[in-house]
């Protein structure tokens, strides 16, 4: 309400509670309706913004995947890659009869499961016979599922140890949920720990003097051939050691033709001086998306040569890599034996050992006082004649050892590279 000077006047409560006509609205000019039209417009406008934002963020709050708790959101998927990908130390354990330290390398060969992301992997891997026993060899793995065989050994007097036909074995992720629920199987104090995945073998020995010829051959063809197709613990001068434990403990079998094992022996040994590791790991998948190290960096211009200068060669000559080949040398093979030697002679010699006296009627004395007495005596002469003896004295001799070359065997001097280079 206004007074008759227009000034507005407060409303008593019973006024304001009696709705009040509406005065009709007096003509504006259109300047003054424009003008307060405008702040009711800034404020419908304004608040249809602030709804849009607030329905955007929702939006963008629900559809944005949850951040890892540690790193960047980069970071989670590589982690737990690896965590699929870090090879385990799998156990391998085998033990017969005959076995012990001396016996030649325990050789074991893993091969992939078709269909399995171990598919392709297919290697051999030997380890100290001593090891294997205690179970304490290990050979490591990727995670995945593979078939594990044994091939055979043979000991230090020639008796040979049967292989075992492949078998399969489950190599479990790191943290995986095979290791988890072997965890929980466990007590409360060691649920932490679990047993590592291991291929173990009890096989059966054949007696030296039982050994054939051809399980020889067999034998040495098989390490030749896990030689070909071995990890680092088969080629090189680590796989020619391999060779020479077989062949040496296989010499020492009845059966053993000792020229036949030291050519399979030089074959072998020719086989892991030229033989590089087999990949032990399956092959990356060439679908997976590179990890931010993988990236291409986005090429850097060239400067310029300078005037005069020559531009570098984009091409470098390769790098020599030596080729070994393995280089023998005979050496000769001694026998001992015994001869007499003789310091002195056999010889003889007469020796003096008495007078006869021979009296002139044919009595004989070997005693001069009885020969003259008998003379006085009958007037008879005498004749006196030395004897001797021959006396025969045996060789004086003592005894000698001395070595007699038998043959000749061929042994490894070294290696020898085309460029010269040696080993």
């Amino acid at each position: 309400m206004t007074d008759l000077e227009g000034r507005e006047e407060p409303m008593n409560e019973e006024d304001a509670k009696t709705p009040q006509p509406e005065a009709p609205d007096a003509p504006q000019p259109p300047e003054a309706e424009e003008a307060r039209e405008k702040p009711h417009r800034v404020r419908v406008v304004a608040a249809a913004i602030v709804a849009a934002v607030a329905v955007i963020s929702a939006v963008a709050f629900t559809a944005s995947p949850k951040a890892p708790a540690t790193g960047s959101a980069g970071s989670a998927a590589p982690v737990a890659d690896a965590a699929a990908t870090e090879p385990v130390a799998v156990t391998i354990r085998e033990t017969a009869p005959g076995m012990d330290a001396s016996t030649s390398p325990v050789i074991v060969r893993v091969r992939g499961e078709e269909g399995t992301s171990a598919e392709g992997v297919d290697f051999c891997h030997a380890a100290p016979a001593a090891d294997a026993i205690a179970g304490t060899a290990t050979v490591d793995l990727a995670p995945g599922s593979y078939t594990v065989e044994f091939l055979p050994t043979v000991n230090a007097d020639g008796s040979i140890n049967a292989g075992a036909e492949a078998r399969p074995l489950e190599v479990p992720a790191k943290g995986g949920a095979d290791e988890k629920a072997d965890a929980e199987k466990g007590s409360a104090e060691d649920a932490g720990s679990t047993a590592a995945p291991g291929a173990s073998a009890e096989v059966d020995t054949t007696p030296a003097d039982k050994v054939t010829a051809e399980q020889i051959a067999d034998l040495q063809q098989k390490t030749q051939d896990a030689i070909s197709r071995g990890d680092s613990t088969l080629t090189g001068e680590a796989g020619q050691k391999v060779a020479e434990k077989v062949a040496e403990n296989a010499s020492k079998a009845p059966a053993a033709d000792a020229g036949k094992v030291e050519e399979a022996e030089k074959k072998a040994s020719d086989a892991a001086a030229g033989a590089k590791p087999a990949q032990t790991a399956p092959k990356a998948d060439s679908t997976q998306a590179p990890s931010k190290t993988d990236a291409p960096s986005s090429p850097k211009a060239d400067p310029k040569p300078s005037a005069g200068s020559k531009p570098a060669s984009s091409s470098k000559p390769a790098a020599h890599e030596h080729k070994w080949e393995a280089v023998y040398r005979d050496e000769p093979i001694y026998e001992t034996r015994t001869k007499t030697v003789t310091d002195q002679a056999a010889w003889t010699e007469n020796v003096y050992r008495y007078t006869q006296y021979t009296m002139s009627d044919g009595t004989v004395f070997d005693n001069y006082s009885a020969a003259k007495a008998y003379g006085l005596e009958t007037g008879c002469a005498y004749s006196a004649k030395d004897i001797y003896e021959t006396v025969t004295h045996p060789a004086v001799t003592h005894e000698e050892t001395y070595q007699v070359q038998t043959g000749t065997r061929r042994v490894l001097a070294g290696y020898r590279c085309s460029c010269g280079a040696t080993k």
